[in-house]
């Protein structure tokens, strides 16, 4: 079972100090206004997908729309001191993941059930966020994170990319 509790951000690009409630039921939908634009009332370029690209890039360490694949710096781009935090429980565990820093290292504080986890290296730190998450990769972007912009197996991949896809599913 996943349910997830909040996303909060400090100083990540555009978001000085953003907490996103996720807990509000089965769906949650971002509206956002482009605030910049010359055209009043234009959604486009609001920073909504950008905002939600937090939470994969937490968990399986990589933008869903990154410049460069695999890539979670892009996230941190402008800020050295940036923090994502992101709130989940998996089963009965509790977990609370810090993905810190700038463009040139990212760092992990991970936190179950409030106590630190004590864990060495970065990598470490990414592989334990995925062993605890209850959701492969490919689970979590066809029943949790669905965007236009992330190009989906069955629109762009080859068979044996499909056969891949329902042999991890």
């Amino acid at each position: 079972m996943l349910k997830f509790s909040s996303l909060y951000l400090k100083n990540c690009l555009y978001f000085k100090n953003v907490k996103l409630p996720l807990d509000t039921g089965e769906i949650l939908i971002v509206n956002g206004k482009n605030l910049c634009s010359r055209e009043k009332g234009q959604t486009n370029g609001a920073g909504k997908s950008l905002l939600l690209s937090y939470v994969p890039n937490i968990v399986f360490a990589s933008d869903p729309i990154a410049i460069r694949s695999n890539s979670k710096k892009d996230l941190f781009t402008n800020s050295k001191d940036g923090v994502a935090t992101l709130k989940f429980q998996a089963g009965e565990d509790k977990y609370k993941i810090l993905q810190k820093g700038g463009m040139s290292s990212i760092q992990y504080d991970v936190f179950k059930n409030g106590e630190l986890q004590k864990i060495r290296t970065t990598p470490l730190s990414e592989k334990y966020i995925k062993s605890v998450f209850p959701l492969s990769e490919a689970e979590f972007y066809t029943t949790v994170y669905l965007n236009s912009q992330r190009e989906f197996v069955f629109q762009k991949g080859k068979s044996d990319a499909r056969l891949k896809f329902f042999t991890e599913f």
